[in-house]
């Protein structure tokens, strides 16, 4: 199911940022959000240059843009602001209405969203090792799990301004983290595209058109086999076997449905 527990953590935790940003950029009622004063308020302290998110929750074990014991605005823009350009260059093209600059709010706001997102998920992991091993990765699993059936709860104060719009947790947290499972699990078969930042993008945007990533019990998975979409993907927690014994070792696994002509020969 994953590779090296380490890699496997920073990657998907990669992914998750990079498609928080696309589906940031990509909100039907993007202007309006820039326009909220009462969330830019709150955000303040991230528009300077001397910000620095200096949480135990972060770790370079997890977070490709931790440098010198924090995450900071320069470490943030200088990991994904290449990224930011391909989304809002693809998505928002020559609108000019919008600002896009390394210092603009549109960058502020896929900063708070990376962190936010990232702080819901390390929080269900509920752990503050910088050490991997395998309780470790039991944590992560659960953390990835519960996110990707929806468990995302803000209890930091630093998380306070999404109260102000939650639909931002529905729209933008809860998909990327299921994109970002999709992006790792396929990372091995299109290693190539992975390379630039135009190819993440695609890849994002290809499993957020034209992928199922939910969760069984999610309506939209009931709704995906009925309409016989052509590709699902969920992640299972399973505590007991077929035959009613009890799980013991690696109780997440993924379920993945493609459909396929099926040819017949009639012989008679």
């Amino acid at each position: 199911m994953f590779s090296t527990p380490t890699s496997t953590a920073r990657t998907t935790s990669g992914f998750f940022v990079q498609a928080m940003i696309y589906m940031f950029v990509k909100s039907p009622n993007l202007a309006a959000r820039l326009a909220n004063e009462d969330i830019r308020q709150s955000l303040r302290e991230l528009e300077q240059e001397g910000f620095a998110e200096n949480s135990d929750m972060f770790s370079e074990t997890l977070d490709t843009d931790y440098q010198a014991g924090s995450i900071t605005r320069g470490s943030f823009l200088n990991t994904y602001y290449s990224f930011i350009e391909v989304c809002t260059s693809r998505i928002l093209g020559r609108d000019q209405s919008i600002q896009r600059d390394q210092r603009s709010y549109l960058v502020t706001m896929c900063f708070a969203c990376s962190l936010l997102g990232r702080r819901l998920f390390y929080q269900v992991m509920n752990t503050r090792s910088t050490h991997w091993n395998s309780v470790y990765c039991d944590y992560f699993l659960h953390g990835l799990y519960s996110m990707f059936v929806g468990d995302a709860r803000p209890s930091h104060s630093s998380d306070e301004w999404v109260y102000q719009d939650l639909d931002i947790l529905k729209e933008v947290v809860l998909p990327s983290i299921r994109i970002a499972l999709k992006l790792h699990q396929d990372y091995f078969t299109y290693s190539e595209q992975y390379r630039t930042p135009s190819g993440i993008y695609s890849l994002i945007e290809d499993t957020h058109l034209n992928h199922v990533v939910a969760h069984e019990g999610d309506r939209a998975w009931r709704n995906a086999i009925i309409l016989n979409r052509p590709s699902l993907l969920a992640m299972r927690y399973q505590r007991t076997n077929n035959d009613g014994s009890e799980v013991v070792h690696y109780p997440y696994t993924l379920v993945r449905l493609a459909s396929r002509y099926i040819k017949f020969k009639v012989v008679k």
